[in-house]
C-alpha cells in the first residue's frame, strides 16, 4: 500500500479511525496532524474520535482546513 500511495504522490492522507493510523504507525498521543511524520512521503491527519469534546474537535478540523489549502 506505502508504494502505492507514494506513486501516486499523495500530498495528504486522512485517517478517519485513530485504530487505522496506529496499525500502520505504532501508537501515538492525540489527532489531528502528526507533524513531521510522514508515509509514503504524505502528510498525516487523523480525525478525532466521535466522543472527543466539540472544543478539541473544532481545533483539529481548523488544522485539517489549514492542511487542505
Amino acid at each position: 500500500m506505502e508504494a502505492k500511495l507514494a506513486a501516486l504522490e499523495v500530498p495528504l492522507i486522512i485517517f478517519t479511525f485513530k485504530r487505522a493510523a496506529t496499525t500502520l504507525l505504532a501508537r501515538f498521543d492525540g489527532h489531528g496532524s502528526l507533524g513531521r511524520r510522514r508515509l509514503a512521503g504524505s502528510k498525516i491527519f487523523v480525525m478525532p474520535g466521535p466522543m472527543e469534546k466539540r472544543e478539541r474537535v473544532d481545533v483539529a478540523l481548523a488544522q485539517l482546513r489549514r492542511l487542505l489549502r
